[in-house]
């Protein structure tokens, strides 16, 4: 009975070792990175980290990386995680945009000013740089509002 008692402690404690012992690699920076960002692959190298301590938020992929805006200051070495990334906007906010306003006979566009980020096909608030009325338009491109 002593013996496979001993033999279930030892297979127990052996599969929690290999666990603790797997490792896959992550990609991490090789260089600080400031917020707002665009995370190039040169950037980027590979960090073996211990799964059984690794967070569930961290990026495991190079590939998902790479393009990808920081949200924040990114410090060299450190793992990326899923909130410190994102897609960069088309429009980010107080960045200068286009303003379209198009109707029938009528063409006409001015600059503004965006108060928001945003990607194609949101609405978001633009202040128009001339009159400095905020008005709402929709994202059609890059750097780009229509309002109707």
């Amino acid at each position: 009975m002593k013996k496979l008692i001993l033999a279930t402690v030892v297979a127990v404690l052996s599969s929690n070792l290999a666990l603790a012992k797997e490792q896959l690699s992550i990609p991490v920076l090789k260089e600080k990175i400031a917020k707002g960002t665009i995370i190039k692959a040169d950037y980027i190298s590979l960090k073996k980290m211990d799964t059984a301590r690794m967070p569930r938020t961290v990026i495991t992929d190079k590939s998902d990386v790479i393009g990808l805006e920081a949200t924040r200051n990114l410090n060299i070495g450190s793992p990326i995680y899923t909130g410190y990334v994102r897609v960069s906007p088309d429009v980010h906010q107080n960045g200068d945009v286009t303003i379209l306003y198009n109707v029938p006979g009528i063409k006409l566009s001015t600059i503004g000013k965006a108060m928001e980020d945003g990607n194609i096909g949101a609405s978001i608030s633009v202040m128009n740089k001339t009159s400095k009325k905020l008005i709402i338009g929709t994202i059609i491109a890059k750097n780009k509002v229509k309002v109707e």
